[in-house]
């Protein structure tokens, strides 16, 4: 196997991040759960043999900007709602038990 993990190439597949976190969670242990993929699978594999570099190419994708752009758009969207729902609370006051509209 290479010494190199093509993050980016690897990185395009729907389930990288769930695959990567699988690998990382299962490194170094001696009874594996069944991976969610060939690409766990092959993570790991490559990950045994090059522990050194994962935990540094683990480090770099999960502290990226790309993969962090989508989060920090998340927690916006999230905070967006929350504050969209204390405007209307404040339009029709609710009854913080039953949710009602009070008046």
């Amino acid at each position: 196997m290479s010494d190199e993990l093509n993050i980016d190439a690897l990185a395009d597949s729907e389930d990288f991040e769930r695959d990567l976190q699988w690998a990382y969670s299962n490194l170094g242990k001696d009874l594996l759960p069944d991976p969610p993929s060939s690409a766990a699978q092959f993570i790991l594999e490559w990950a045994v043999d090059n522990r050194s570099t994962f935990i540094s190419t683990c480090m770099k994708y999960f502290t990226s900007d790309k993969r962090n752009k989508g989060k920090e758009t998340e927690r916006a969207l999230e905070d967006d709602k929350r504050q969209h729902f204390k405007r209307l609370d404040k339009l029709e006051p609710r009854c913080p038990h039953c949710k009602e509209v009070i008046g």
